[in-house]
């Protein structure tokens, strides 16, 4: 079963919650099968915490973290980038 992933609008980086995974490869294993373009290199990887929600947050604006429906949980995150073949 495939591994929830979170990716950026350009596919530029990834993102995967750390508890999802076992291992740092299991995370690279996993966004190289889900990368839509063909072959992948995924660099600058690294654990660490991020906000997620599902509501915008917007710029200049206080809200209390009770109201903002926020989780804040530790992220594999890593760049991306397409893997030029000799086909390409």
């Amino acid at each position: 079963m495939a591994k929830e992933l979170l990716w950026s609008e350009d596919s530029d980086f990834v993102y995967g919650l750390a508890n999802d995974f076992l291992s740092k490869e299991e995370f690279v294993e996993e966004v190289k099968k889900q990368y839509d373009d063909g072959e992948c290199e995924v660099s600058n990887f690294q654990v660490q915490p991020c906000i997620y929600s599902e509501k915008t947050i917007h710029a200049d604006c206080l809200i209390p973290l009770v109201s903002a429906y926020v989780s804040i949980e530790n992220y594999f995150t890593a760049s991306v980038e397409y893997k030029f073949t000799e086909e390409d």
